[in-house]
C-alpha cells in the first residue's frame, strides 16, 4: 500500500516502486500479438541489450518499462495505456522510495556492531589498544596469587576447596573462583585502581555474602582491609603472601574498630594434583 503523496507545483517525481507496479500491465501487452515487439523498441531499449544478456533492461524489469514508454514518447509513436501516466517521464527523475535509504543506515549500523563483536575477525581501533592498558608493574603486584590450587587450612593435611584464579578482562582483574569441599562457593574479583593507587576486592559467595576490601602492595604483601556489614559491622583484614612454593592467606577481625584483633581464618594454597 502506497501512501498519496500532497499536489505540488512541479511534476512529481517517479518512484521504482511505481514502474514495478505496471509490470502486470506490460506483460498482458506483451503477450497480446504484434503490439508487443513495438513495445520493446529498438535493441538497448526496450528489449534485451546489445550482447543479449537482458540485464536490466527486458520487459520485465522496472528498467525495461521506464525505456520502453521513454523510446515511444521521443519518437512521438502512439502510447498503450500503461505508458499515458509516463508522458513527463523525462521530467520526473526516476529513484528509489525514501524508505530504501533506511537499508543503507541499517547496513551500517550493522557494520559497527560488527566491529565491536568478538570472533568476526574484525577489531575496532579501541580493540587493537588494549593492550596497553594494565600494563604498567603495580598491575602485576597481585599475580603471585595467579594459578591452579588446593586450598588447606594451615597446618592441616585435609584440602578445604579448590581455588583457580585467573586474569580476565586483558591482564586488568583478578578472578578468583573458590570451590568448597562442603558446598560453600565464592568468586573474588580484585583490580588496582590506578588514580587512588589501591587495589580493591569484591567477594561474593552462593549464600548472599559480600565483602568489599581495599589497599595496598606493601612489604611483599597485599594487605585489603574493610567493614564486613553483615556480621555487624566488624572491620576486616586479608593478607596474601608467597608461602612454602604457594600462596598464604590470613584474615582477621575487630569488633571495636580496630583496637583489638583476633584470628579469622588461615589459608594456604598449594599447587593443586589431579
Amino acid at each position: 500500500m502506497r501512501m498519496t503523496r500532497p499536489a505540488r507545483s512541479r511534476a512529481p517525481t517517479l518512484f521504482a516502486s511505481d514502474v514495478v507496479e505496471r509490470q502486470q500491465s506490460l506483460r498482458q501487452v506483451r503477450n497480446s500479438g504484434p503490439l508487443s515487439s513495438n513495445l520493446r523498441g529498438p535493441a538497448g531499449l526496450g528489449s534485451k541489450t546489445n550482447d543479449g544478456s537482458g540485464r536490466n533492461s527486458g520487459p520485465d524489469h522496472p528498467n525495461g518499462v521506464a525505456k520502453t514508454c521513454l523510446w515511444r514518447l521521443r519518437r512521438s509513436a502512439p502510447l498503450p495505456e500503461f505508458c499515458v501516466e509516463f508522458q513527463e517521464f523525462e521530467n520526473r527523475p526516476m529513484r528509489w522510495p525514501p524508505r530504501r535509504r533506511g537499508v543503507a543506515v541499517i547496513s551500517l549500523l550493522a557494520l559497527f556492531t560488527l566491529r565491536e563483536l568478538p570472533g568476526t575477525g574484525i577489531a575496532s581501533s579501541q580493540q587493537t589498544t588494549n593492550s596497553t592498558f594494565c600494563s604498567t608493574p603495580d598491575y602485576r603486584e597481585f599475580d603471585f596469587w595467579v594459578g591452579d590450587w588446593d586450598a588447606f587450612d594451615f597446618d592441616k593435611p585435609e584440602i578445604v576447596a579448590r581455588t583457580r584464579v585467573d586474569r580476565i578482562l586483558g591482564g586488568c582483574v583478578l578472578r578468583e573462583d573458590y570451590q568448597g569441599t562442603s558446598g560453600f562457593q565464592g568468586q573474588s574479583f580484585s583490580s588496582y585502581d590506578a588514580p587512588r593507587k589501591q587495589w580493591q576486592q569484591t567477594w561474593v559467595t552462593n549464600r548472599g555474602a559480600l565483602l568489599v576490601i581495599e589497599g595496598q602492595f606493601q612489604a611483599g604483601e597485599m594487605v585489603l582491609s574493610g567493614v564486613d556489614h553483615a556480621h555487624g559491622d566488624q572491620l576486616v583484614r586479608g593478607t596474601w603472601k608467597p608461602s612454602e612454593g604457594g600462596v598464604r592467606e590470613t584474615a582477621v577481625i575487630s569488633t571495636d574498630g580496630g583496637k583489638t584483633w583476633k584470628p579469622w581464618f588461615d589459608l594456604l594454597f598449594r599447587t593443586h594434583r589431579p
